[in-house]
């Protein structure tokens, strides 16, 4: 669910994988690993990077990722 997180919260300001990886101090392809789960990110990184970097509503974000879950889990059913 991380990975996802921080893919709506980065597609959702319209930022590309290597513009947050500057604003986070961090390479592009730590990024790219964060989203596909390959490299796990810490809950206080996370909420860091979508509330200070991103400017996003962490409790906003957490519900909109939980609703695209339930929808993904309703149609597969």
């Amino acid at each position: 669910m991380d990975a996802q997180i921080l893919k709506v919260a980065r597609e959702k300001r319209g930022v590309t994988q290597e513009d947050l990886a500057e604003l986070a101090g961090c390479s592009d392809r730590q990024v790219r690993r964060w989203e596909s789960g390959d490299s796990e990110i810490t809950y206080n990184r996370l909420r860091s990077l979508c509330i200070y970097t991103l400017g996003l509503e962490w409790l906003e974000l957490l519900r909109e990722v939980e609703g695209d879950n339930s929808k993904a889990n309703s149609a597969s059913a």
